[in-house]
């Protein structure tokens, strides 16, 4: 009886440390994980704020009197920035199992936006300049943000903080009502 029960003793001892060992290794995974998440996380606010500043500029030539090669420049760059949004939702997607599902979805709602009303431009609708002109504020004013949010960094009171994180929520709502707003007139 009493070797059994230090046989009992040997396989208890031997399977904590197993336990151990595997929290252990767990730890560091979560670890290494949450590095992972926040870097894909910087990645895709990177990836929107180059979308923001090229889009903008692109739509400051909306509406100018082009030639015919500028036109055809004007509608590459728009190609162009279509391609760039294609980039940023698969970014965004490798993202998302680290973040918060919010940001996502107004992330995903920005590109879908935008994507529509650039290919609606290529294809010859029309808009207001004054509403064009708006949404260019508001795409340089979300941008002009996050670049402030890179300058203080990634960490805690960088572009990772939850603050951050709601003030990017912000701007691309602002930029989606601004996008709804060039298409009811």
């Amino acid at each position: 009886m009493t070797k059994q029960i230090k046989i009992l003793l040997v396989i208890s001892i031997l399977l904590n440390a197993i336990l151990m060992y595997q929290l252990i290794l767990n730890k560091s995974n979560l670890e290494s994980s949450e590095l992972f998440g926040q870097i894909y996380f910087y990645n895709s606010i990177s990836n929107l704020n180059n979308n923001l500043k090229s889009i903008s500029s692109t739509l400051e030539l909306y509406g100018e009197l082009l030639t015919e090669n500028e036109l055809l420049l004007f509608n590459q760059a728009i190609e162009t920035e279509r391609i760039n949004i294609l980039d940023a939702r698969s970014n965004i997607a490798a993202a998302m199992p680290f973040n918060n599902m919010n940001f996502s979805i107004y992330y995903e709602n920005y590109l879908l936006n935008i994507s529509k009303l650039l290919c609606d431009i290529v294809e010859g609708q029309t808009f207001h300049k004054n509403d064009i002109n708006a949404l260019i504020s508001s795409l340089k004013s979300a941008n002009q943000n996050i670049n402030n949010l890179f300058s203080q960094g990634i960490g805690n009171e960088g572009i990772s903080s939850e603050l951050s994180v709601k003030a990017i929520y912000g701007d691309l709502e602002r930029v989606n009502r601004q996008v709804e707003l060039v298409y009811r007139k």
